[in-house]
């Protein structure tokens, strides 16, 4: 039995079509955006085909939207910060139903409550270890995770730590880092999962 109840305004035929006027349009691409998210989330889907997608296609009302108006919905995905591209062939769109904004801060909070601060974890393990078992992080895509540890970076709450496994560390501010040292162009210096880690610091 699919776990997926599509809305009622899946059966509407203009919902199919791009709209011509913006306010009308820029609604469409809001309950687009609603129901690829859902769908995805309910099927544990991290990638989305929107130009093969059976979503844009109802068969039961005979409607199949245009290419012009798939391109409109991912677009607007991206642009809202729920979506980004795999690669430079734009055939396949990264699904975030949660933005890294929001994951970077509960991992975060996730790390101050379970005793993590001061700790070195691998990225492996917080989407795949005993630590995370039951919780949303557990699982996480590990190009997600990613995401989310390069906000914190953004916030100050990131510090690279060049060595054997290239771990950085999160929660404290980068600015006596950067003193004479040449900043680095990736968040994340290992090669794999297994490699790469953080350590989580207090901020306080």
């Amino acid at each position: 039995m699919d776990k997926f109840s599509y809305p009622e305004y899946y059966d509407f035929p203009p919902f199919f079509t791009l709209q011509p006027v913006r306010a009308t349009r820029e609604k469409q691409l809001v309950l687009w955006q609603q129901l690829i998210l859902e769908y995805h989330r309910a099927h544990d889907l991290p990638l989305f085909q929107p130009f093969a997608s059976t979503l844009f296609e109802n068969v039961k009302i005979s409607r199949n939207m245009a290419q012009d108006g798939r391109t409109a919905v991912v677009e607007h995905l991206i642009r809202c910060g729920h979506g980004s591209w795999e690669d430079d062939t734009r055939t396949r769109c990264r699904i975030m139903w949660k933005k890294p904004a929001v994951w970077a801060a509960e991992i975060y909070d996730f790390a101050k409550e379970h005793g993590m601060l001061g700790n070195v974890f691998t990225v492996y393990e917080l989407y795949a270890g005993e630590e995370t078992l039951g919780t949303n992080i557990h699982g996480m895509e590990p190009w997600l995770l990613r995401e989310a540890l390069s906000v914190l970076e953004g916030e100050g709450k990131v510090r690279p730590h060049w060595g054997v496994s290239g771990v950085y560390s999160i929660g404290a501010g980068v600015d006596e880092w950067m003193e004479g040292a040449l900043m680095q162009a990736a968040v994340i210096a290992g090669e794999t999962c297994e490699e790469d880690g953080v350590k989580f610091l207090a901020t306080e």
